[in-house]
């Protein structure tokens, strides 16, 4: 983990009043994903968090989904380009289904088969979420 990382989940989880975070393109990776979805939890200020193209594997979305189930401020989320597979999406899809504050998720990925994409898609319009993915 990148001591930068560290100080982005640290100053997230202080609270500090910030509504947006644009981290798109700066290589965090899965530990860096896991650090910032530890400050989610607790965070109740950020509601825009771009966290595109940043390397970010299945454990990275993974930890970012199961910290969205109990994030209460997170409204819109980019993590378009990353290693998104179809087990991310499935992580996605339960995210989408258990979110009562997410209202826009982008998850453009590569890597993706169409039923998985059908369904993330279908959840997004029951819940009211603007899903764009491929």
């Amino acid at each position: 983990m990148c001591i930068r990382d560290r100080y982005i989940g640290e100053a997230l989880k202080a609270g500090k009043p910030l509504a947006e975070l644009n981290i798109e393109k700066n290589a965090i990776g899965d530990e860096g994903a896991k650090e910032i979805s530890e400050a989610l939890r607790v965070n109740d200020t950020l509601t825009h968090l771009n966290m595109g193209c940043n390397n970010i594997k299945y454990e990275g979305i993974k930890a970012i989904c199961e910290a969205l189930k109990v994030n209460k401020a997170l409204t819109h989320l980019n993590i378009e380009w990353n290693g998104i597979c179809d087990k991310s999406l499935k992580a996605i899809v339960e995210v989408l289904e258990a979110s009562k504050t997410l209202a826009q998720l982008i998850a453009r990925s590569y890597y993706v088969h169409y039923d998985i994409l059908v369904e993330i898609k279908e959840v997004g319009i029951n819940k009211g979420i603007d899903v764009c993915i491929n």
